[in-house]
């Protein structure tokens, strides 16, 4: 099942919403991984634990892993979905992530392209 296609400027322009951009945030990242999980029929893909649980245990630390965990995924999930350029965009998301969060951005420009092929 495909995940839902989403306008990557409304999702990076709803984090910057006070009080509700820290846990849009959260959200977003939870919903992406769920979509991914039940794309990618990938059991070993745990939304709740990579969304919240981690980011808290490390301290936050987990911020610079999560692009890469995610751009293999989006990658998987082009791949899956057809495409023959797919590429991880991992460096990318992490490069983005200190432009004013520009990586949900991408990421979800990334996985509209898998959700419509």
């Amino acid at each position: 099942m495909k995940g839902e296609v989403r306008n990557p400027s409304m999702v990076w322009l709803v984090g910057f919403v006070p009080l509700i951009g820290v846990f849009w945030s959260f959200y977003h990242k939870y919903v992406i991984l769920t979509e991914l999980r039940s794309f990618l029929n990938d059991e070993s893909i745990n939304p709740l634990m990579e969304s919240l649980v981690w980011p808290i245990l490390t301290c936050g630390f987990y911020a610079f892993y999560t692009p890469f965990r995610i751009g293999a995924l989006i990658e998987r999930s082009q791949r899956q979905a057809g495409l023959q350029d797919a590429a991880n965009p991992g460096m990318t998301l992490l490069v983005m992530m200190f432009l004013c969060g520009l990586n949900r951005m991408k990421i979800q420009s990334e996985l509209n392209r898998a959700w419509a092929a």
